[in-house]
Formats: structure tokens, C-alpha cells, sequence
């Protein structure tokens, strides 16, 4: 089932996105010609207007420089001097220049505001993009980061500190670990390194408040690349997959870490023959999820998609499934 699963996701056809890269560089190619082109014809009509009043105002300069002795003149020099003086020729030409150098500074000021429009807009679209980077970064970084530690603690810690916030009644595990400034919790530790304890405190916290695995849907294509970088960085490490169940066991204890634990399931670890009662999972996807002989007994399920899981064996008592999405 899960060779068609993947067969059919075409997950090895990279046409439509070697596709999909070459028209956005053909588009950034055609993009940057045309702002070529526009910027030279620009350059070249400013230049010439410029151009322009210079050679007028050059020839009413040299017209009155080269003229000093009239006897010498030309007949078409002396009317154009005649004109200047009896007229408003000059005055006309500078009424027209000033025009000229008013259209200029307003067509300057247009294009400096599209200018920095387009910045804006494209910076905008591009920060954008280093945020969706960003995010799978920071997200595959942590779990990388914490690998290392994970590594060295034994599942049975675990299962001693579940047995341990079921034991107290915890609802609110930050709470409890800030009202007791962990003193109680961790007394009741046996064996644990001190290191280890403040791995396993920063790891709760971390994911219980801020990080983003708790508040957003990873099963959704935003984050479809750092998932599968996730599944792939995790594969046959017991260390963190025993943390990725852990989190799936605090969701039947505080609901603050629902969308962790659902995320955390949503990576394929394998959970056959686990005791999950009273889980809760929501908005998520369980694609072929293995769920053999576990203790679902409890569990509830909200707007998740349960296509292709196994269930065979399993204890199913007083589940509260809705919602659910089968493909």
C-alpha cells in the first residue's frame, strides 16, 4: 500500500517543477530586459530634453557674444537682436524652459515614487519567500539541535514523567513546572542526569509555548518540505522518535499541546503496540499511521485524515472520532 501510496504521489516526477523553475527564471530574465529597455529609452528622452535647452540657451549666448560690433552683424543676427530687445523672445524661451524644467522635475518625481514602489513591492515578495525558508530553517534546526541531547535519554524517562503528571492531575504543564520551579517534579526523578533534566525542561517549554510546531498545521504543503526533511533527519533515531511519542502522550494531559502532538503524529512514527489512550489530535493528516495493537481507548480525533492507517488490534473504547477524512 504504501509503494502505490507513493507511486501515485508522483513524488519522482520533476516535470511540472523543473517547469514551473524555468518560467520563473524566464520571467525574471524577460523582467530584467524590459527594465533595461525602459531605463534606456528614459535615459535617452531625459538626455535629449536636457540637450535641447542647453544648445537654446547656448544660442542666445553666442548670439549676443559674437554680435558686440552691429556694423559687422548679419542682417538675421541684428532682427534676432532686435527681437530680444523690442520683444519677448527671451522672455518667451525662459517661460518655455521653466515648463520644460517643471515637466522634467514632476516626470523625476513620478518615477522616484513607482521606483520605490516596485522596492517596496518586490522586497515584500521577497521577504516572503526568505520567511518560508526561514521558517523550515529555524523549525529543522531546532530539532537537529536538540538531537544530540535527545539522544542520551532513556524512554523509560518518559513514560516515568507522564506517569508523574497523570499522577499530580497536571492540566497545565508550564504552570506546573513554574509553580514548583520543578523541585517536586524532578525529585521524583530517579536516576537522571542533571543535564538532562534541563534538556527535558527547555525541550517541554520550548514547544509548549512559542515554537511554531505548536500553533500551525504541518501536514500542509507550507511545510511539506520540512516535514520531509524532519521524517528523513529522524529516521531510526530512538532517541528522538521516543520524544515525538512523548509529545503525542502530553496532548492527553494539557491541551495546550494538541497541534504539537498532532504535528509529532503526523511525522510516520511508527506507534505500534503504544498505550495512547485519551489522546487528542486535530486538524492533521495520519496517512497510513500504524496504530497496531495500541490503546486508542479515549482518544479523540477532530478533522484529521485517517486514509490508509492501521488499526488492526487495537483498542478502540469510548473514542470520540469526528470529522475525519478518508481519500
Amino acid at each position: 500500500m504504501a509503494l502505490k501510496k507513493m507511486k501515485d504521489s508522483k513524488l519522482d516526477d520533476t516535470s511540472e517543477l523543473t517547469k514551473q523553475r524555468a518560467a520563473f527564471k524566464a520571467l525574471l530574465t524577460q523582467t530584467e530586459q524590459m527594465m533595461k529597455k525602459i531605463w534606456k529609452v528614459l535615459s535617452q528622452s531625459i538626455k535629449y530634453v536636457y540637450d535641447q535647452i542647453e544648445k537654446e540657451n547656448q544660442s542666445y549666448l553666442n548670439l549676443i557674444n559674437e554680435n558686440t560690433n552691429l556694423a559687422e552683424s548679419s542682417y538675421t543676427d541684428i532682427e534676432k537682436l532686435v527681437n530680444i530687445v523690442e520683444r519677448s523672445t527671451l522672455n518667451d524661451w525662459n517661460a518655455q524652459k521653466n515648463s520644460y524644467m517643471k515637466e522634467l522635475d514632476q516626470t523625476k518625481s513620478w518615477w522616484d515614487q513607482h521606483r520605490k514602489g516596485f522596492i517596496e513591492k518586490s522586497n515584500q515578495g521577497i521577504e516572503y519567500i526568505q520567511k518560508l525558508v526561514k521558517q523550515e530553517l529555524e523549525i529543522i534546526s531546532l530539532f537537529f539541535e536538540m538531537l544530540t541531547y535527545l539522544q542520551a535519554i532513556d524512554e523509560s524517562l518518559y513514560k516515568k514523567i507522564h506517569q508523574i503528571l497523570t499522577r499530580e492531575k497536571v492540566s497545565d504543564i508550564l504552570g506546573f513546572l513554574s509553580k514548583t520551579n520543578n523541585q517536586r517534579f524532578f525529585e521524583s526523578l530517579i536516576n537522571t542526569q542533571a543535564n538532562l533534566k534541563d534538556v527535558k525542561k527547555n525541550s517541554v517549554e520550548y514547544f509548549g509555548s512559542y515554537h511554531k510546531f505548536n500553533k500551525e498545521d504541518f501536514s500542509s504543503e507550507t511545510y511539506e518540505k520540512a516535514r520531509s526533511d524532519l521524517i528523513k533527519g529522524m529516521k531510526d533515531n530512538k532517541g528522538i522518535i521516543d520524544f515525538i511519542k512523548f509529545l503525542v502522550l502530553l496532548t492527553s494531559i494539557d491541551g495546550k499541546f494538541i497541534q504539537c502532538g498532532s504535528n509529532a503524529l503526523n511525522l510516520n512514527v511508527d506507534m505500534r503496540n503504544e498505550s495512547l489512550n485519551n489522546i487528542r489530535i486535530e486538524n492533521t493528516s495520519l496517512i497510513e499511521v500504524n496504530f497496531v495493537r495500541c490503546n486508542l481507548s479515549g482518544s479523540e480525533l477532530d478533522n484529521v485524515d485517517i486514509s490508509g492507517l492501521n488499526s488492526n488490534r487495537a483498542l478502540l473504547f469510548n473514542c470520540k472520532w469526528k470529522k475525519l477524512k478518508i481519500k
